[in-house]
């Protein structure tokens, strides 16, 4: 693991890991749900399960499994000082990666009686489709 002294290591460690692949369908609007829950190190500030849910409608690319899997477990391995930053760093990397016409990250932790949620949104200028993005 990275030292946490230099967090731009761990970034670009997890953005070398999502590989993506061309849409085969860039003339469509469709959308792309993957769902996870990562386990983070015990004694970290953000310990325990974390949910994640990752929904996009592709542009030009789309991702691979795999590249999002080996990126999720490089996000279950480094420490995290809060879901916001966790969510908001993951959202960074997904739009690096693939500059989605429109890309949604909900990130959850603790239990049903006292459980923590963030979602980040964001969309190309101009795009909109309420019947696929709700």
């Amino acid at each position: 693991m990275c030292s946490p002294t230099h967090p731009h290591d761990d970034r670009a460690r997890r953005r070398a890991a999502l590989t993506v692949r061309p849409n085969p369908r860039p003339a469509s609007d469709y959308l792309v749900d993957w769902r996870r829950t990562v386990a983070l190190p015990d004694g970290a500030p953000l310990a325990g399960r974390v949910g994640l849910a990752v929904a996009y409608v592709p542009d030009r690319l789309i991702l691979e499994a795999a590249g999002l899997t080996a990126a999720l477990d490089l996000v279950a391995a480094q420490p995290w000082p809060d879901l916001e930053s966790l969510a908001v760093a993951f959202h960074d990397d997904l739009l690096n990666a693939l500059v989605p016409r429109w890309l949604c990250l909900k990130a959850s932790h603790g239990t049903a009686g006292a459980r923590h949620r963030v979602t980040v949104e964001e969309r190309q200028p101009g795009w909109a489709n309420p019947a696929l993005t709700g």
